[in-house]
């Protein structure tokens, strides 16, 4: 059985405001929005500034420090999300680029102490060539 990517194969694709990436969560469980504890993006070495990173699900989309709130939006398992970054010019057609995507989902229901709960964290490295 092969591990599920966190950044699914082939999905880099300029657009006119930067570019964007399918993304995934590792988990056995669907968990709302509102449970990401961060997330961290690096492009060819160098990290994304939150500001230029909307996570789209859902047919919806939304600033990152919008997520805390979002306790009735679903990220379901099967369901790849969509980063986009507005990043004009960063990522060029048919030129690779290394990504790098750190993802912390909290579990409510995973108690570790008095208000804290696990957090299950997801990081992956890959090489794709924009579309």
């Amino acid at each position: 059985m092969s591990a599920v990517k966190i950044i699914e194969d082939d999905s880099l694709r300029v657009t006119p405001s930067g570019f964007e990436i399918k993304v995934r969560y590792r988990w056995y469980r669907t968990l709302p929005l509102s449970c990401m504890e961060y997330l961290e993006l690096a492009v060819d070495g160098e990290p994304v500034d939150r500001e230029c990173i909307r996570f789209a699900i859902n047919g919806k989309s939304y600033e990152l420090h919008e997520m805390a709130d979002l306790v009735e939006e679903y990220w379901f398992i099967l369901d790849a999300a969509t980063l986009q970054v507005e990043l004009p010019g960063r990522i060029r057609p048919g030129q690779p680029h290394r990504l790098d995507l750190s993802l912390g989902m909290r579990a409510p229901y995973i108690r570790t102490g008095p208000g804290r709960f696990l957090t299950i964290i997801n990081r992956y490295s890959t090489t794709q060539v924009a579309a």
